[in-house]
């Protein structure tokens, strides 16, 4: 569904990442910390599937695909909010994953998500005469 509904979209992704992500996906699936939630259109058709990975009273939204009907319909919306009212009451804190891209941003706004600041440290262990060429 991801393949034949965002190719041509905001992020190029590869044969190798699909096959990271069916790794991550059946891993998570086999040490029963993930889970895939999917609606249907009023024809019984897959419209929209997300799938979240939960460890450590943290739930990430890793991965969502919808169908144009499931766009129209706004089908993942209601994944994320069938998501949130499941687990609402226990300490667990959902994780969008942020993103730069605004509109994806304003999107996950739209559910109480926050903006998070990570910061990221870097260390230069090239010797003096090659850092002077390489910041």
């Amino acid at each position: 569904m991801f393949i034949n509904n965002n190719e041509n979209k905001l992020i190029k992704v590869t044969n190798e990442h699909y096959d990271t992500i069916r790794k991550i996906m059946s891993t998570a699936l086999r040490y029963q910390i993930g889970e895939i939630l999917g609606a249907y259109n009023e024809k019984n058709e897959l419209c929209s599937a997300a799938f979240f990975i939960t460890s450590h009273h943290k739930s990430i939204y890793l991965f969502a695909a919808s169908s144009e009907s499931g766009k129209e319909t706004g089908a993942n919306f209601k994944l994320i909010d069938t998501f949130i009212q499941k687990y609402s009451g226990l300490h667990l804190t959902l994780d969008f994953e942020g993103s730069n891209i605004d509109g994806l941003a304003r999107y996950y706004s739209s559910f109480g998500a926050k903006p998070c600041e990570y910061y990221r440290i870097k260390k230069n262990l090239l010797p003096w005469y090659i850092k002077i060429f390489k910041p």
